[in-house]
């Protein structure tokens, strides 16, 4: 009995080798880690800029809003330098007073900075505890400035020598999250050799949050930290008197 002719290529297999399996995993495997990467790189340009956009407009609205209050003023500004970073400044001008604390973040602080109005020339410490009817009055008219996360780093008013010009400068920092889940491990000191609040990988957290240098540090969670600054000087238009 003759043996049937099999057609050429009719008994090789039709299926892949284990070579052309690993060589097909390898290439997905490649294609899905830069995938990843691309879009792990998308997300993280979308936080640093939509925080970027968010503090620099919230920090702008308040410069704005303090050089209408000196604008319009009656009274010669006056700024009161906290004395420790968890005692309460003050800065009024006309009839606003803007009550902040510098370096320090809700929940330890009750407040970053909040603006209420008062009678002209008046100047409360510790609004949110006096007793006084006018205090009470205007404290309950409160509007929070900043909010959870920001730090005031500074906040200064000065008069430019005897006109009527006074000088603004205001520097304020965000920062959320980080490996401690408060923020703190996010800015650093550049004027800070080493050890803690250094920029260096590594460092402890920043001890004090006053220093005019802060800035975010780079690495893992930067997305999550922003640090503006805004200068402005600003004319009083009414001729204010000691």
């Amino acid at each position: 009995m003759k043996t049937p002719l099999s057609a050429p290529g009719l008994n090789k297999s039709a299926g892949f080798t284990i070579i052309e399996q690993l060589i097909a995993m390898t290439v997905f495997s490649v294609i899905t880690m830069i995938f990843i990467a691309v879009l792990n790189t998308f997300i993280i340009d979308y936080y640093i800029g939509n925080i970027s956009t968010s503090e620099s407009t919230k920090l702008r609205s308040t410069l704005t809003t303090i050089e209408r209050s000196i604008e319009l003023s009656t009274t010669v500004p006056t700024t009161v330098t906290p004395p420790s970073p968890n005692a309460p400044g003050y800065f009024c001008t006309g009839n606003e007073e803007y009550a902040f604390y510098l370096g320090s973040e809700v929940p330890d602080v009750p407040y970053v900075m909040e603006e209420f109005p008062v009678p002209p020339g008046n100047c409360y410490a510790y609004p949110q505890n006096s007793t006084d009817p006018q205090a009470v009055s205007g404290w309950a008219k409160r509007t929070s400035l900043f909010g959870q996360y920001n730090r005031l780093i500074s906040f200064k008013v000065s008069q430019v020598g005897s006109t009527n010009l006074y000088a603004i400068s205001m520097k304020l920092a965000y920062s959320s999250g980080g490996s401690s889940g408060t923020g703190d491990d996010l800015l650093c000191s550049p004027s800070i050799a080493s050890g803690f609040g250094s920029c260096r990988a590594g460092s402890g957290n920043l001890v004090s949050f006053t220093s005019p240098d802060i800035i975010c540090r780079s690495g893992v969670g930067s997305q999550f930290c922003n640090v503006s600054s805004l200068q402005s000087i600003v004319e009083t238009r009414i001729t204010t008197t000691p």
